[in-house]
């Protein structure tokens, strides 16, 4: 099974663009924080994403630099070789699914003017996320 979950803010504006066949693509790149901070400095892992075709089309147009976005996709890892020959490999995550954490859109658009589109949902419920709260206070082992 290849999925991944992340949850961050969009570190550039997303520049909708289409394919030969006419098919929409939008890349992003999504900043995400680690829970673990060294010295107590923030460690921060910046995503690539890739979204097709509605989802591509709904995200460049109501989303923007600063929103926060939780991405549900695949894992992709091409590998290429650079101009001096050498071996690269560049991960990106294949959307499959796109929810808006903090709506904020472009104009004066409300939430609910974000049309419907498969794989693409608008707000934030805890419920939704696949982690089960954890009520025991058991006794750490340092």
């Amino acid at each position: 099974m290849n999925k991944i979950l992340i949850i961050g803010r969009l570190t550039a504006d997303p520049e909708l663009n289409f394919t030969q066949s006419g098919n929409a693509v939008c890349r992003v790149t999504v900043a995400t924080d680690r829970a673990y901070q060294a010295e107590g400095r923030k460690n921060t892992d910046f995503i690539r994403v890739v979204a097709w075709r509605g989802v591509a089309e709904t995200l460049a147009k109501y989303m923007h630099k600063g929103s926060m976005v939780a991405v549900e996709g695949e894992l992709h890892v091409e590998s290429y070789e650079d101009k001096e020959g050498v071996r690269r490999i560049s991960p990106e995550v294949l959307a499959n699914r796109i929810k808006f954490l903090d709506y904020r859109a472009k104009g004066q658009k409300t939430p609910e003017s974000v049309p419907e589109v498969p794989g693409v949902e608008v707000g934030y419920d805890p419920k939704d996320l696949p982690f089960e709260e954890d009520t025991e206070q058991a006794e750490l082992p340092f």
